[in-house]
């Protein structure tokens, strides 16, 4: 048996929690950590870690531009399937057991290497039975409809040619919509898979109570302690998913719900002792390597959303952590919304992501005309007339091919005004200025009201 993990290198310990708990229930089993760091400075010795794959094996290892577009949660849930899809080339036959690392063996899988018998992959769901409590139907029901019907935190196969179908369909998958973007159906590595029973009839999924336990499947899996060990219906715990454990989220949960069972308080307390144990073990470093740009600054997510969502023209920006595109976040127009509202830069950021998923739009004309404009007419002022996905490419582009423009203005009763959000109502244009109609569904109406109030600018439209 072969079992992997995949992580950044702040989840080391935890990753030696587990890879402890399965050498002591499956003694022979190869233990496996996917590193989503590069291998210099993480070198470290632990004699329960078989093998580690750094992110330079992988065929986006040095693309820095797609490895910014994703924070550490999705660059780790990325790489999942692609490891698994290596391992059931290379290992026909062989069981392969994927765990998140905040989960922790307390007795043998033997269940699911039996139920290989009929499958040769097999997921778990969040929940097997429906939850009666407005609570946990809330909680549990409407947020597994949300994140997916499986949890990813938990996958299993036997390698050969039918695993590594399905490992290569989600993993091309995700290297295109690994994000959490809700509103379309994407939540990191898991949405995508509610639909993969249907179209590989070789997946099975388990319902066994007594895997992947957590706090969102609590209320249907009563967790007893006897003889010190931990139970589900009178069956042993295979394994518990410690989700929240950092944020102290799970924990809450707890609290709100199962105050009373001394058992789960045992076994929490417990794998923090486990945990404490194991940091002394980590001897590399726990800092991301993505974490920051190049200058040292922390990476927001939100900088991340917008070179994945408003930056068309990537390839201007080979390496989106050097100053060139930090420059270009810092002075855009979603920058400083955030900086005005933290409500309405999410609320921007979540337009534009659903709206990138949905269409496509060459701008490579309008970019043209204003090089055009630039180079004969000296034109030093944009005005981008309905913010969204197209206005934000165009601002990219002004950077990127650094044209003489001062500061890409909008125009958007959407928006709060600043000094970067004019009224065209009563707003000095010059006849040296730029105006782009983006809102296409507004295009005619636009440009009747440029027309009536004789504004002197070049206007270019989109679509």
């Amino acid at each position: 048996m072969i079992v992997f993990t995949s992580i950044n290198t702040g989840y080391l310990d935890k990753a030696l929690v587990l890879a402890e708990s399965v050498k002591r229930w499956h003694p022979d089993a190869s233990f496996h950590i996917v590193l989503a760091d590069y291998k210099e400075g993480n070198q470290y010795i632990c004699e329960l870690v078989d093998h580690v794959e750094f992110l330079e094996e992988f065929e986006f290892g040095l693309d820095k531009a797609f490895l910014f577009q994703h924070n550490v949660v999705e660059l780790c849930t990325l790489v999942k399937p692609i490891y698994a899809a290596k391992l059931a080339s290379n290992h026909k036959d062989k069981h392969i057991v994927y765990l998140d690392p905040d989960t922790m063996l307390f007795s043998p899988m033997d269940i699911v290497v039996e139920a290989h018998g009929e499958s040769d992959v097999l997921l778990t769901p969040h929940l097997l039975t429906p939850p009666s409590s407005h609570a946990h139907i809330v909680e549990s029901e409407y947020s597994a409809l949300q994140h997916g019907l499986y949890n990813l935190g938990f996958f299993s196969c036997v390698g050969g040619d039918n695993a590594n179908l399905f490992f290569n369909w989600w993993g091309d998958r995700l290297k295109h919509i690994c994000s959490t973007v809700k509103e379309n159906g994407l939540f990191t590595d898991q949405k995508i898979v509610d639909i993969a029973p249907i179209y590989f009839n070789f997946i099975g999924i388990l319902k066994s109570k007594s895997l992947n336990v957590a706090t969102w499947n609590l209320f249907e899996r009563p967790l007893v302690c006897e003889n010190a060990q931990f139970l589900i219906e009178n069956q042993p715990l295979v394994f518990y998913h410690f989700t929240g454990f950092d944020s102290g989220a799970g924990q809450r949960k707890i609290d709100q719900h199962h105050t009373k069972n001394q058992a789960l308080e045992a076994l929490w307390q417990h794998y923090h002792q486990q945990l404490r144990q194991q940091s002394t073990k980590v001897l590399g470093s726990t800092i991301w390597c993505f974490a920051n740009f190049e200058d040292g600054q922390p990476i927001p997510n939100k900088a991340r959303q917008y070179f994945r969502y408003c930056v068309e023209n990537k390839h201007d920006f080979p390496n989106p952590f050097s100053t060139q595109f930090q420059t270009l976040w810092a002075n855009s127009i979603g920058a400083r919304l955030f900086e005005l509202s933290e409500e309405q830069g999410r609320k921007y950021l979540k337009s534009i992501s659903t709206f990138f998923h949905a269409h496509n739009l060459d701008l490579k004309g309008v970019v043209k005309q204003l090089q055009t404009l630039e180079e004969r007419h000296s034109c030093e002022r944009v005005f981008l007339w309905g913010y969204n996905e197209y206005a934000q490419q165009v601002e990219s582009t002004l950077y990127a091919q650094s044209m003489q423009f001062e500061h890409a203005y909008v125009i958007d009763k959407n928006l709060p005004a600043n000094d970067r959000v004019i009224d065209p109502m009563s707003f000095s244009f010059r006849t040296s200025d730029v105006i782009v109609v983006c809102a296409i569904s507004a295009k005619n109406d636009i440009l009747s009201q440029i027309k009536n109030q004789k504004i002197p600018a070049h206007v270019l439209s989109i679509g």
